[in-house]
């Protein structure tokens, strides 16, 4: 009997590191692709002073040529873990996708949106729940310490 409840908690811990690895991966992805981006503009910016108009024209298409790729790639990383947060919450992703036109850089604003109103009514909630407790909890403290400093005298 113990051994398969070890088991379970082992299979648990599992999942569990497997997330965080997971989510370290897409961090560790993400940071690359961000610092892949700098190093292009970096690299252009220098470029494109000194660049006359005629040449300023082509660098700027190879610039955003080059750009492309790292740029869809951290926006569908930023979009994949939005998508997560919001079913989290329970939310309706496919609701949001099918009302934008534009693909995932208008999605982002609008389930970033969404995500934070969700989290800001889930605390609202907890605060209508918590402060008629601890409201009581303080005034029967009040309570208890009137009690003792009269039974004291």
């Amino acid at each position: 009997m113990r051994v398969a409840a070890q088991s379970v908690n082992w299979g648990q811990r599992q999942r569990f590191r497997k997330a965080e690895l997971k989510m370290f991966d897409e961090w560790r992805e993400r940071r690359k692709l961000k610092r892949e981006i700098t190093a292009i503009e970096r690299s252009y910016r220098s470029k494109l002073k000194v660049a006359t108009d005629e040449d300023r024209e082509s660098l700027e298409d190879e610039r955003e040529s080059e750009l492309a790729s790292p740029q869809m790639l951290l926006e569908i990383i930023e979009y994949e873990e939005l998508v997560g947060k919001a079913q989290r919450l329970g939310l309706d992703v496919h609701k949001v996708d099918s009302s934008s036109h534009g693909g995932m850089s208008t999605t982002n604003p609008r389930l970033r949106k969404l995500i934070r109103d969700e989290r800001l009514n889930i605390v609202g909630q907890w605060v209508k729940i918590l402060v008629p407790v601890l409201t009581v909890l303080v005034s029967l403290l009040g309570l208890f310490v009137a009690l003792v400093t009269v039974l004291r005298k």
